[in-house]
């Protein structure tokens, strides 16, 4: 018995990148964040139909994930590898999510500030460390700006990461980037 069944997109890096769970008294959510794909294929790897790494809040309910409630769609399309991935909730009870560079470095035209390009684009949500609260709002004014999405970034110059995750003790961040091992 499957919890949910969504359409993912299963070339090079992209899939269903990151969990997170939250339970209250009253609710208990999943958060999600994966390459969504515009239909349904697991037999091809070969779709080049437009896909987004999306963050979906789902609630749990009789053991089906339900009520999906899109959080943030990352900006580029069809970019499947530099995608990041790393989503935890923090001790603060807010969402943390890590979203790779998508290979911004490519061309002038996808190259970003957030990764530290002085003549890059304006910061567009890639290459950081995005902090939402657990409705999907920015929590404060970002560490780059008070609009959208400059609101959201926590960290920034992220090019690629899987995991984060916080220190028991100290409750700073740390976060696991990819190595390929050859």
């Amino acid at each position: 018995m499957s919890l949910l069944d969504v359409n993912v997109t299963n070339q090079w890096e992209s899939g269903l990148l990151g969990i997170a769970t939250s339970k209250s008294a009253e609710k208990a959510y999943v958060y999600l964040y994966y390459t969504e794909s515009a239909r349904h294929d697991v037999t091809n790897s070969s779709v080049t139909n437009p896909s987004y790494n999306k963050l979906y809040r789902y609630e749990l309910i009789n053991d089906k994930l339900v009520n999906p409630r899109l959080l943030f769609t990352a900006p580029s399309a069809n970019h499947y590898s530099h995608i990041g991935g790393g989503l935890r909730i923090g001790p603060d009870n807010n969402l943390y999510l890590t979203v790779g560079d998508m290979h911004g470095d490519q061309n002038m035209t996808t190259r970003t500030m957030a990764q530290n390009y002085i003549d890059g684009v304006f910061p567009d949500g890639r290459a950081g460390v995005l902090r939402f609260t657990q409705n999907g709002n920015p929590v404060e004014t970002g560490i780059v700006g008070e609009k959208y999405p400059l609101n959201l970034y926590f960290a920034y110059g992220i090019r690629n990461s899987f995991g984060l995750d916080f220190d028991p003790v100290s409750k700073i961040m740390g976060y696991r980037k990819w190595t390929a091992v050859w």
